[in-house]
């Protein structure tokens, strides 16, 4: 199948730092990620074009991979769990205890290297990885007007995700799950960092939603069981090309949203990525033993 897309651009390594906590709309410094002008940063009250990044070289993959373009809003095809995160409040917060779970939408891409031994190199370039939760309120579990507080918040990756190996399953007659060079089945990427615009309350511009602020998240470690928060090994299903993977961890919020729930809590996120219709290239084939496991469609 014709591979469309292919762009080139140097290869990132995941930023290691702590979480950010930030006030409300910062004013961030013109070379910030998240500075006005920036791809995610100011204020973003709906998820970017990501097909059309691709088209105008915006987003762009290292020499010899190819774009894939994954959604967030179906259910993962081997267990049908759908994405979502649960905002935790803080101990001491105005809504001590709350665990309020959302729904989940957005995109991503992950740029797929080509056939290494039958295993592949992934990676997730800059500004490619948007996120979208739900617009509901707190509701009960927190005191006053918090519990009218908007859950809605568009989060978007602004430093890329290094390489990982993706390799054939273990077995492809009982189970089409990745492993990692033939080792153990696990699928796993760490985003540098995110800049994250809270309280569009459901609106689909920042003209619309004048309490909307910026923030921050640090490093996010995605299918990484051995972080200390007893989280699950990631999955990619050679037969769907789609992909889950679990956080847990402290994720800062700004104004009424981070107000209320305070910046200790841990929130926990499952993110499902299926390919998506609009994706210019199918997800990568099995080249090996295990091609039973292929998407009807692959590359």
């Amino acid at each position: 199948m014709t591979q469309k897309g292919i762009t080139t651009g140097g290869l990132w390594s995941a930023l290691a730092l702590g979480v950010l906590v930030l006030g409300a709309s910062p004013a961030y410094p013109a070379d910030s990620r998240c500075a006005v002008g920036q791809l995610a940063g100011g204020l973003h009250c709906g998820c970017p074009d990501i097909v059309g990044e691709i088209n105008q070289h915006l987003i762009t993959c290292p020499q010899g991979f190819v774009p894939v373009v994954y959604d967030l809003g179906n259910p993962f095809p081997p267990d049908s769990e759908t994405s979502s995160f649960t905002m935790e409040g803080s101990v001491r917060s105005k809504c001590p205890g709350l665990e309020k779970n959302v729904g989940v939408t957005g995109q991503l891409v992950v740029c797929w290297g080509p056939d290494d031994r039958g295993c592949r190199q992934m990676s997730v370039p800059y500004n490619s990885f948007c996120i979208e939760t739900e617009d509901t309120t707190l509701g009960a579990g927190c005191e006053g007007s918090c519990a009218n507080v908007s859950t809605n918040i568009i989060a978007i990756m602004d430093a890329g995700a290094a390489h990982f190996h993706v390799c054939p399953p273990l077995n492809p007659a009982t189970s089409c799950r990745s492993t990692s060079n033939g080792g153990d089945e696990l699928f796993r990427f760490q985003p540098g960092g995110f800049c994250v615009t809270d309280e569009c309350d459901g609106a689909s511009s920042s003209a619309d939603a004048p309490n909307a602020c910026v923030g921050a998240w640090g490093a996010t470690y995605l299918g990484f069981p051995n972080r200390g928060h007893n989280v699950p090994s990631g999955w990619y299903d050679w037969a769907s090309g789609a992909f889950k993977v679990n956080y847990r961890g402290r994720r800062p919020v700004c104004g009424a949203l981070g107000d209320c729930l305070g910046n200790t809590g841990h929130w926990t996120g499952t993110f499902v990525a299926t390919p998506s219709p609009a994706s210019p290239n199918p997800p990568p084939c099995l080249t090996k033993a295990g091609d039973t496991c292929n998407p009807s469609a692959c590359m």
